[in-house]
């Protein structure tokens, strides 16, 4: 009988922690992720979209709730972002105050919202490093490569939530990461 208050002790505080502080408890960096981070050794660096596998592409869509992958390489630009050479009836048009019509500049809005910055894989992970249109951030996700092999599970994921530019290295990713500089205290949207 005490075995068993025991247990149901246990039980009741870790359900009373996930309460009083779900986002710590559910979002932190997972240890695994920390130290393959601390000793960092990238197998392979994803520079486009094809180069990833097409297992990571699937659970990306997943992620973004896609029913395929719908993000931008990272030369592409973004929807509603301004794109040189465009033809001119394709451009944004803008109403200021007075409802006078502007134009900002030639946009393709059938664009993604999502282009890849960079990503890369380890022995035991898969980083994504990618921007988002609305709002202007960028974010990071960590799928683990064990597990299903047409989607890896997401383990993590975190906001930059500074504006441009971003980091440029799976190096300078690894050490803002480390430092806790992106924010993953909320449940995102990805």
């Amino acid at each position: 009988m005490g075995r068993k208050t025991e247990i149901a002790k246990g039980i009741a505080i870790a359900g009373v922690a996930l309460i009083l502080f779900p986002a710590q408890v559910l979002c932190a960096l997972p240890t695994a992720v920390s130290e393959d981070l601390s000793h960092l050794q990238v197998l392979r660096v994803f520079n486009t979209i094809q180069s990833m596998p097409k297992a990571l592409q699937h659970a990306l869509a997943r992620t973004f709730q896609q029913q395929s992958l719908s993000m931008e390489n990272p030369t592409q630009n973004l929807r509603n972002e301004i794109t040189p050479g465009m033809e001119p009836e394709h451009s944004y048009p803008h109403r200021t105050k007075n409802d006078e019509r502007i134009i900002v500049g030639p946009v393709n809005p059938s664009s993604p919202d999502r282009r890849l910055l960079f990503g890369f894989k380890t022995s035991r992970f898969f980083y994504i490093y990618y921007q988002q249109a609305h709002p202007w951030s960028a974010a990071c996700l960590v799928f683990a490569k064990i597990g299903s092999k047409k989607r890896p599970p997401l383990l993590w994921g975190g906001a930059d939530i500074r504006m441009p530019s971003y980091e440029q290295t799976p190096e300078q990713l690894r050490t803002r990461i480390l430092k806790n500089r992106l924010d993953d205290s909320k449940s995102f949207f990805w």
